[in-house]
């Protein structure tokens, strides 16, 4: 064996893609990392894994992990709220170990050119495509970090399936083997974009003008039970079919004729790869297809019967799409296999990494002190004092200590990607604490945040740039942000109850009393929830 390869998994999917990886790798040993508290990964699941595992408790990197020469660390997800995640890239940085992730799912395709993912700063990012690398760039990530080697991890059919094994699909979902089928997929409300106005477009959309011979099926979330969906499938599509969110989405696709979607789901790229035409219900907003293939992309009912009957007039119906496969899917799922593994292999050979660890040293300590423990991000940042970063500068904020002046400089380096907003972060905790009123400066950076992806995690800091807001005397500035999240994020956790408390305090001195009294119960209940889970083990 060459060495050892540690994988870091957070989802029941990730064991999968090691297993793709490892075929390709038959001379490496792979390690897989997980975090004991996810109940994914229970006694059950983890026996059925044919790997070597190592278990992290209380997100604690245990010495075994780098046991017998580890040669690298590859992370299957990058985000800012997991821990691990971060206490295991510090222990590798450290040990000086190349740290590389792989991206999963076309996040800037399918995220209306937002980053979800992969910030942390790690040695080497491999993505999908240009289009991928090129969203990542924009957000802030360095041009040496980001590769593109193709999406490596689909797994299902290349090529249309057989008529055969078409109708036994067909007859096992119940539906009539002779005619065709329209599916369409959703995803869960509470995910960015699905309200349930878009909902009811997407089966209105889907079921009004279809043309007579199609079954409609459709398909809720994995995440979301039938009986959630089913309200709004009986009145807005009541002769459509509906299966069960856990219904693999592969088995779904091989009886499946024409796929309807948002256009911004990793299921539109499989149903590609297996010659299924992809039709995109128009719900706002950008999608991977605009642009690319707008002939298939439907505004109104009368537009869905359009493009299926052209789609099928004749000609292959797959040939409108080939702008796409190039722009988002530039390789085969064979090929980009062997070019991401191809990749590590000589990233390990070469012990290759950022050339900038003092910069990954500072992006580690400002994820960690937004998310975390600012004492540990204070140790971080001593391993980039003799650097020309900024890190004294970046220890007073998370010290609550910075001026202005400073803040200025540390605007200059962190930039305008998703930096700029933890950065914000940081900042409003300090005005916070000190009580200090915004200035005109602050409102116009504060213009545009949260951003859009993932705001959940900037939520207890657009509580407290509300609270600034309101006893600063700003409460119109603070109703005009109330009204942005309203309109932005109306089904994200904890949104509508920052609306609801910004109303309140501009209503009067009865609002304020209630506005002060629940926030003293969910302060309460933000002590007392740590302490109930630890008495409950």
């Amino acid at each position: 064996m060459t060495g050892i390869i540690l994988y870091y998994v957070v989802g029941p999917v990730h064991p999968r893609n090691l297993a793709l990886i490892a075929q390709e790798m038959p001379d490496w040993t792979f390690r897989l990392v997980y975090d004991s508290h996810i109940s994914w990964f229970n006694d059950t699941a983890m026996a059925k894994i044919p790997f070597e595992k190592v278990a992290l408790t209380n997100h604690h990197i245990p010495e075994q992990l780098w046991a017998n020469d580890v040669k690298a660390v590859i992370f299957s997800t990058l985000q800012p709220p997991q821990l691990s995640a971060i206490n295991l890239l510090q222990s590798a940085l450290e040990r000086n170990v190349p740290t590389i992730a792989i991206e999963e799912s076309n996040q800037i395709a399918l995220n209306q050119g937002r980053v979800n993912n992969y910030v942390l700063p790690v040695d080497y990012v491999l993505v999908a495509s240009r289009c991928e690398q090129e969203g990542m760039l924009q957000h802030g990530l360095p041009e040496r970090r980001v590769e593109v080697t193709g999406w490596a991890f689909y797994t299902g059919q290349s090529g249309k399936v057989s008529a055969n094994q078409s109708r036994k699909m067909k007859e096992y979902f119940g539906l009539n083997p002779d005619r065709p089928v329209a599916a369409l997929t959703l995803t869960t409300l509470n995910n960015v974009g699905e309200s349930p106005a878009i909902r009811r477009r997407l089966l209105t959309l889907a079921a009004e003008d279809l043309p007579s011979e199609y079954q409609l099926v459709v398909k809720p979330h994995p995440m979301e039970l039938l009986e959630t969906v089913m309200p709004f499938i009986q009145e807005y599509a009541p002769r459509a079919k509906a299966i069960e969110g856990v219904v693999p989405i592969s088995d779904l696709l091989e009886a499946t004729d024409v796929l309807l979607n948002r256009g911004a789901s990793q299921v539109c790229f499989e149903a590609l790869f297996q010659k299924i035409p992809v039709i995109v219900l128009e719900t706002g907003g950008q999608t991977p297809f605009h642009g690319l293939v707008q002939d298939v992309i439907a505004d109104n009912p009368e537009d869905v019967n359009r493009i299926v009957n052209r789609l099928f007039s004749g000609n292959d119906a797959m040939d409108i799409y080939h702008p796409f496969m190039d722009g988002h899917m530039p390789y085969s799922p064979s090929e980009a296999r062997q070019l991401t593994c191809r990749r590590i292999s000589e990233i390990v050979a070469d012990c290759s990494h950022d050339p900038d660890r003092a910069g990954q040293w500072l992006d580690l300590a400002l994820y960690q002190s937004w998310q975390h423990d600012r004492r540990p991000a204070l140790k971080m940042l001593a391993r980039a004092e003799n650097s020309q970063k900024p890190a004294q500068l970046l220890g007073q904020l998370i010290q609550y200590q910075t001026t202005r002046s400073d803040l200025t400089v540390l605007k200059q380096y962190f930039g305008h990607g998703f930096r700029s907003y933890v950065l914000r972060c940081l900042w409003i905790d300090q005005m916070y604490l000190h009580k200090e009123p915004p200035t005109e400066d602050d409102l116009e950076w504060m213009q545009g945040f949260p951003p859009r992806v993932h705001p959940v995690w900037f939520l207890r800091h657009m509580g407290r740039w509300a609270d600034l807001l309101l006893h600063s005397g700003k409460t119109q500035t603070a109703l005009d942000f109330a009204k942005r999240l309203d309109t932005e994020f109306p089904h994200e956790f904890g949104v509508p109850n920052l609306v609801t408390d910004i109303e309140l305090y501009h209503a009067g001195l009865s609002g304020r009393a209630k506005y002060h009294a629940r926030r003293a119960v969910r302060r309460l209940r933000g002590v007392l929830g740590p302490v109930k889970r630890k008495l409950l083990g």
